[in-house]
């Protein structure tokens, strides 16, 4: 059975701040700094501000909870693991904003909603809540897909600000260590977890857990890498839809 062992400690007299508006574009709460880019189309920037650092990537080429549509890989090593046939040939489309962004106030902290089309994709809605009294952001998808008979993928990116971090991810008897725990010539393209995967370095921890992300690739969606031990050197996480 996995363990992990929690050190209780007094939070002090201190107060919380409350949650405010520092500018058009950025949100503060009592945990996050929250900012958006220019058109408030999606999240650039999610600042800790009990450790100062930046969670988002900014040199990703998705963005934060950004849906992937991917096409292609026909009759490439993406259909049966085999480095005698070809790479495959991907085309990565991103999801755009189609309607102004919501971004409102609530009785526990605060609401935003993105309303996003993709690829064969009419409707996309992520909701994010974030608090006033728990260091923690929830985000929803609810998407509408429309069916079609040709190869295709379909991911949530989360593109955290880690270089070569530290992995573990839950499995039904405790968390396993990629690097450690998997045999030479295990799969390490995609993972199944049962509620969560967290990445961490010396300064930065960043959990993802969710009953809905039970198929995940860690560091670069699939390609077809045949990799015969695990790697991964920039920290994103891609939730398989």
């Amino acid at each position: 059975l996995g363990v992990k062992v929690y050190k209780v400690k007094p939070r002090g007299a201190g107060v919380l701040k409350e949650s405010r508006i520092l500018t058009e574009n950025t949100i503060e709460t009592p945990y996050y700094r929250i900012s958006f880019d220019r058109n408030r189309e999606f999240i650039r920037s999610i600042v800790d501000l009990e450790t100062g650092k930046e969670l988002i990537n900014p040199n990703s080429d998705y963005k934060m909870n950004q849906y992937l549509y991917v096409m292609g890989g026909e009759k490439s090593r993406m259909i049966r693991t085999d480095q005698r046939l070809p790479r495959p040939e991907l085309n990565i489309v991103g999801s755009h904003t189609i309607k102004p962004t919501v971004v409102e106030k609530t009785p526990t902290g605060w609401r935003i909603v993105f309303s996003q089309q993709a690829p064969y994709t009419p409707s996309i809605s992520s909701e994010w809540h974030l608090y006033e009294k728990m260091k923690r952001i929830d985000i929803i998808n609810r998407f509408s897909k429309n069916e079609i008979d040709e190869l295709e993928a379909v991911y949530f990116a989360f593109p955290f600000s880690l270089v070569r971090p530290d992995v573990r991810y839950d499995i039904q008897t405790g968390w396993l260590d990629p690097r450690k725990d998997l045999r030479e010539g295990a799969c390490n393209e995609w993972f199944c977890l049962q509620y969560g995967v967290t990445l961490f370095n010396d300064s930065i921890e960043v959990l993802s857990a969710s009953h809905g992300m039970t198929l995940v690739t860690l560091g670069d969606i699939v390609v077809g890498k045949c990799n015969r031990t695990f790697n991964m050197d920039i920290g994103t996480v891609f939730s398989y839809v």
